[in-house]
């Protein structure tokens, strides 16, 4: 094994997505630190061509009604809340484009839920 082969053994790979507008494909990294706009050859794009792309927090990429948003979730310290941020990215440039709504969510596994899986 190489470096670069070690060296992506080890990295830490974060939660991967990918969403679909007709047009262009919205892509988390493997490393999730970067989100990238790429063509899919349709409507006038260069199939696999970078568009654009922009350094993220971890997260998820959704479309949700036209609007492009980027999922994040993660766990404060110390107690059982997770913290849930979304923000409604530009989807031309990829820059923020409004204010992130944060929520605090407790996480409660019961036990008929764990029967379950």
């Amino acid at each position: 094994m190489n470096a670069v082969q070690s060296n992506i053994h080890t990295q830490r790979v974060g939660p991967r997505s990918i969403a679909f507008n007709g047009q262009f494909v919205y892509v988390t990294s493997s490393s999730s630190k970067h989100l990238l706009k790429m063509g899919t050859g349709k409507r006038g794009t260069v199939r696999g061509y970078v568009y654009t792309s922009r350094e993220v927090p971890p997260g998820w990429v959704l479309l949700v009604e036209g609007r492009l948003i980027l999922f994040q979730m993660r766990e404060e310290s110390g107690d059982e809340h997770v913290k849930c941020t979304c923000t409604i990215l530009n989807s031309d440039t990829l820059e923020v484009q409004s204010i992130k709504l944060s929520v605090h969510v407790q996480l409660v596994i019961t036990s008929s839920y764990i029967n379950q899986c």
